[in-house]
């Protein structure tokens, strides 16, 4: 077998894989029209249909796009424990309100290596209270605000919300 065979093989994702993260999103989200249900379920299905050359090239494309950014990956756990994790690095702290998720947040940012031209926030969250979800949901704009203008506008800060992810493994 070729490599782009092997790829392509790997990304053959079954049904119930699909219907689960379709349901997971509907949690977190207004529910996905039928429309987008179908539009994620046939772009599910085109991973494994690319041929090895396409695979190759999307995966070489995220590969440079990971070069080029940071990834700051912030999962919020039960008991206001919110956990960040970026290149190897990573790091704990708690936060039950706007305040001290944008305290936690800006200290982990001071705490880190410079970052590059584009930091890209990914937020998920397991099983925890509302209150620190919106917490947190209201402390993103306001944190990556803040390390922007500490950064003196050399670094852009995006951030996008994933979503309820119950089953995440914890951080070592």
């Amino acid at each position: 077998q070729t490599t782009g065979q092997i790829l392509g093989e790997f990304f053959q994702l079954p049904e119930t894989l699909i219907d689960q993260v379709l349901r997971q999103q509907a949690q977190t989200r207004p529910p996905p029209s039928p429309e987008e249900q179908e539009q994620l379920r046939q772009k599910l299905r085109g991973f494994s249909e690319l041929r090895g050359r396409e695979l190759i090239r999307h995966l070489l494309t995220y590969d440079e796009l990971r070069k080029r950014s940071d990834i700051w990956e912030i999962h919020l756990s039960p008991g206001g424990l919110v956990e960040f994790r970026s290149n190897g690095i990573v790091r704990r702290f708690r936060a039950e309100t706007i305040e001290e998720f944008a305290f936690g947040m800006f200290a982990t940012y001071k705490s880190l290596p410079e970052p590059k031209g584009l930091v890209i926030l990914l937020m998920s969250y397991g099983d925890i209270l509302v209150g620190q979800r919106r917490a947190a949901m209201a402390g993103l704009p306001i944190v990556t605000d803040r390390m922007r203008r500490d950064s003196g506008g050399r670094t852009r800060f995006e951030y996008a919300v994933l979503g309820f992810e119950p089953d995440r493994p914890p951080l070592e």
